[in-house]
This record gives C-alpha cells, structure tokens and sequence, in this order.
C-alpha cells in the first residue's frame, strides 16, 4: 500500500505534510504557520492541539470545537476576542459579543409610550444608548426621547410601523457603536386595522 507522504510526514504537527506546506509556501517547521484549507484534522497532534497560535487564551484543541479560528483572535470581527465573547461565531455587541435583538413597542396615535431598551439586551454595566435613527421609510409625525441609561418615549401623529436604530456604546466607548434596533408599530383605534406598511 503507497502513502501519500503530503499527509503522513508533518514535522511541526499542523496537520499539514512538509510536501503541503511546500506548496503552500508555509513553514513546514513552524506550527501556526500553515493553510487551513490544506489541514487534515486526523493528523494533527496533540501538542499543536494544545498551543494557542493567535494568543486568544484558547487552545487550538479548544478553538476546533468551538468552530473558531486558531489563527484568528476573533473569528466573528466583532472586537471581542475569541476567549471573552459569548457568541464567537455572530458578530455583535461590544461588550459581551452576542447579537442584539430587535426591541418592540405598541401604541396608539397621540399616545406616548415609553420603553426599556436593554431589555432583550445582554450588556454590560455601564452601557449607554444614543441618539436613535429613524429609518428613511418611517411616517412622518413621530418624535423619540432615548434616555442615555436606556429607557425612551416615543410618540406619533400617524399610524404605521417606525424602525430605529439606536447606537449601543459599551462603557468607555463613544464611537462605531453597534446599532440597537427599535421598532414600534403605531395604530390609529378609529380606523379598525392597524397598517401593515411603513408607510
């Protein structure tokens, strides 16, 4: 029985053979120097499984189980490290790493209502929320508050649906801030239906 030696023969223990690594004018000597797309995870070792090629405090062992990428610090490019997001593989909050869900609100015309921003929301202490956006295909006639701390009021002359995006700063952060996003559908009582469009 032959053997392909581009598998077999692997001095750092990558799972990348010394025949691969030539190709993929990677360091046959060097562990965290190689292409992923050419490892084979059968043939990797338990020392290379062990080390921590992008110094995120996660094993490369650890980083294959979790389906994060052992040479990337943070796999979903959200700013937190593999090691501290709660969600590694969806980029989102700066500050716990997991998606922020839409918040939902119900009025009436002419009827404030107030709400909690951070309720769905998995933030840190210190978290404020700025000034919302109000998406370009919003009715005319609505007028939002956003408390820094997170609670808003919001009122509108005209039914429909208003979408917001609310920047969610992380404490210390001020800028690129993700965006929260708000919407609150507003009914008129007299017309017997409440609109479906945004408009």
């Amino acid at each position: 029985m032959s053997r392909d030696w581009s598998k077999s023969v692997d001095i750092d223990g990558d799972g990348v053979g010394e025949v691969q690594e030539g190709i993929d004018q990677t360091n046959p000597n060097d562990p965290c120097d190689y292409n992923p797309e050419s490892q084979l995870i059968d043939y990797i070792s338990d020392e290379w499984k062990a080390a921590d090629c992008d110094g995120d405090g996660l094993t490369n062992g650890a980083e294959l189980i979790l389906g994060t990428d052992p040479l990337n610090v943070d796999t979903d490019g959200d700013g937190i490290p593999d090691n501290l997001d709660k969600c590694p593989l969806a980029p989102g909050f700066n500050g716990m790493g997991c998606p922020i869900i839409t918040d939902l609100n119900v009025t009436n015309i002419n009827v404030p209502v107030t709400g909690d921003l951070s309720t769905n929301d998995v933030v840190p202490v210190g978290t404020t929320y700025g000034t919302p956006e109000a998406s370009t295909e919003n009715p005319a006639g609505a007028t939002i508050q956003v408390n820094m701390r997170c609670t808003y009021e919001f009122t509108a002359t005209e039914p429909g649906v208003y979408n917001f995006l609310v920047p969610v700063c992380a404490p210390g952060q001020s800028v690129d801030c993700p965006m929260s996003p708000l919407q609150i559908t507003v009914l008129d009582p007299n017309s017997g239906s409440k609109s479906t469009s945004g408009k």
